[in-house]
């Protein structure tokens, strides 16, 4: 997968991206349809010094313009709808904005006429410096931004002085990709790892379907009118497990999977259990992540997690549905990472495997100029 820098992932940009604009009326239903389908919806990043930045937050800056010597992007790049993020010149990325009209200059003294009578005011650019820094330029792009939201900052590391990146470029000729088998992807891990919201946020950024085998436990004890405490739910989960396949088939059932259909599944504790799961979604590519912690983050987490102190910590891990986790299903795992860094992180660090092992993500890949 090409990179939008050296340190951080397209994918892992869109995963903050979406929990930046979270809960958003406008932007969180159309940043994920952005991220699902990238032929659909251009993605760019434009770098701003004040005091034009603030005056687009302001409503007071209503165009965004770009000027070039060379035909480069935004020029025959950028479109209607297209999203925009707007990044501060050596700061982080502090607002997303869409792309409304937009207009193609090639310059000569008539088109700068133009630009000059119509967008003087939308372009807050008042002052003659703005023009004379820009005489040499033979090309300009003039856009309106609308939808402007100001968000939490998102670092980004550039390291060319391109103000404008494009993303994600939209391109209607690009056909998606099919991919000829389903992909399964399963997570193991000790209590307190983070499998679950890991694979929480790895089913939204690839729009699949997730499944828990934990939950459907939770879901049984409930059926029986048990208390949820975890020893008791070990006991449930040990029982079940002795009927692999029906366990597996019931999981799978219990969240309408399909076969064709991709899945994220939380919860793997056994090998048998992993076996099972490939058997019945034949002939899905089942893959699996083992998320790996030191002792001491781990059982920080459930501290701070659960608001006790740890105790029986150490008996809950010696019970039959832990144990395989710590030693087998590690070594059978595809991919491992590290529990303590952000979430966000290995989302991208497991997008960059997927892509190193040729994993069809039914996706078209974002492409970088």
């Amino acid at each position: 997968m090409k990179k939008t820098s050296d340190m951080q992932s397209w994918y892992s940009l869109m995963v903050e991206l979406r929990e930046a604009v979270k809960k958003d009326p406008f932007w969180e239903p159309y940043l994920n349809s952005a991220t699902r389908n990238p032929a659909a919806f251009g993605i760019h990043l434009a770098v701003l010094v004040e005091p034009y930045l603030q005056y687009i937050l302001d409503g007071k800056k209503t165009v965004e313009s770009r000027f070039s010597i060379n035909r480069i992007a935004p020029y025959g790049e950028v479109q209607k709808d297209d999203i925009l993020l707007l990044k501060r010149s050596g700061g982080p990325i502090i607002a997303i904005c869409q792309v409304g009209q937009v207009w193609f200059y090639e310059l000569n003294p008539q088109s700068w006429d133009e630009i000059r009578d119509e967008f003087t005011q939308m372009l807050c650019a008042q002052d003659p410096e703005f023009w004379n820094s820009r005489r040499r330029a033979s090309y300009a792009t003039l856009m309106r931004v609308r939808k402007v939201k100001a968000i939490d900052p998102i670092k980004y590391i550039k390291r060319d002085r391109r103000g404008w990146v494009v993303l994600s470029a939209r391109d209607p000729q690009l056909k998606l990709s099919i991919p000829k088998k389903a992909t399964i992807i399963g997570f193991s891990g000790a209590i307190g790892s983070g499998k679950s919201t890991l694979s929480k946020m790895l089913a939204e950024s690839l729009g699949w379907g997730r499944a828990g085998f934990g939950d459907y436990v939770r879901n049984e004890a409930q059926k029986q009118k048990l208390p949820e405490r975890r020893e008791i739910l070990q006991e449930i989960g040990a029982h079940l497990v002795e009927n692999g396949d029906e366990f597996c088939r019931n999981v799978l059932a219990w969240v309408g999977w399909r076969a064709g259909d991709n899945l994220v599944i939380d919860g793997i504790r056994h090998s048998s259990i992993l076996g099972s799961l490939k058997k019945l979604t034949k002939p899905s590519h089942m893959l699996l992540i083992h998320i790996s912690i030191d002792e001491e983050t781990r059982l920080d987490r459930i501290v701070n997690r659960d608001g006790s102190h740890g105790a029986g910590l150490k008996v809950l891990d010696q019970h039959s549905t832990e144990i395989e986790v710590r030693d087998s299903l590690k070594d059978l795992a595809d991919i491992v990472v590290d529990g303590r860094v952000p979430v966000s992180e290995n989302v991208g660090h497991i997008f960059d495997v997927l892509k190193i092992k040729r994993v069809v993500i039914n996706r078209p890949r974002p492409r970088v100029l």
